[in-house]
């Protein structure tokens, strides 16, 4: 008889090592589905993200377009046309990323070089 209960006994402690093994296998493959929704989200997000110099550049060209029809007067047409230069898009570019800082400076001196009445340079501080 005692052969058998311990048998007995044996199954079930076996049995419940065994489910709490399935549940902490469970929980974690569940942890894992959801890290990796995670990552494929992200990997989404930065699939689809565009690069701040194709943004900039678009939207350069599009506020260089059609300055007659947006009553731009004849003297500062030059300056607007600025926009839509390779070498002023990347100026601008360098001068945004750098922003405020001190290499922001070298960028934006070069920028006044361009077109010296840019008033947006000469006031971003106030």
């Amino acid at each position: 008889m005692e052969l058998i209960l311990g048998w007995i006994i044996s199954y079930f402690v076996g049995l419940a090592a065994n489910l709490r093994t399935d549940a902490i296998i469970k929980s974690r493959e569940e942890k894992l589905r959801e890290q990796l929704g995670r990552e494929d989200v992200l990997r989404k997000a930065f699939a689809s993200t565009r690069p701040l110099r194709d943004d900039l550049r678009v939207a350069c060209v599009e506020l260089a377009r059609d300055l007659d029809r947006r009553g731009i007067p004849n003297q500062e047409k030059p300056i607007w046309r600025l926009l839509i230069d390779d070498a002023f898009q990347a100026d601008l570019l360098d001068w945004l990323r750098a922003g405020g800082i001190e290499e922001g400076n070298e960028v934006k001196e070069r920028l006044r070089q361009k077109s010296p009445p840019l008033y947006f340079l000469e006031h971003q501080n106030r």
